[in-house]
């Protein structure tokens, strides 16, 4: 089975809400989807890390801090996988990633806010 499968299969989980599991997984695979894959995978396995590295952190954590962190990694992937999908001219995926990076970017303006 190709790593772009098990991707896809890492999808699932995520919907089936086992983002921790689908994290797992994913953060196995993420070197070989790299390494092999077109730009378009890479930028799928980097929105896909991104959308993991969010909902595995509001299940399993309840520190602002990680929470936080977690948002702030998450947005890392989010602006690689914007560069990949930029790469091939998908600009519908650019479009869909440039959404998630203002939602999380809002998450942590209204973190900030409230905090102070």
């Amino acid at each position: 089975m190709t790593h772009s499968c098990y991707a896809n299969l890492e999808i699932f989980q995520l919907q089936l809400h086992r983002p921790k599991d689908a994290l797992q997984v994913l953060s196995g695979l993420f070197p070989h989807i790299l390494r092999e894959q077109n730009r378009f995978e890479v930028g799928r396995a980097h929105l896909l890390m991104a959308k993991c590295l969010v909902a595995a952190e509001n299940v399993q954590s309840d520190s602002c801090e990680d929470k936080r962190m977690a948002t702030l990694k998450a947005l890392r992937h989010l602006a690689r996988a914007k560069e990949a999908f930029q790469d091939v001219q998908a600009h519908h995926r650019v479009k869909d990633v440039l959404y998630m990076m203002v939602s999380l970017a809002e998450m942590l303006l209204l973190a900030a806010l409230l905090k102070t």
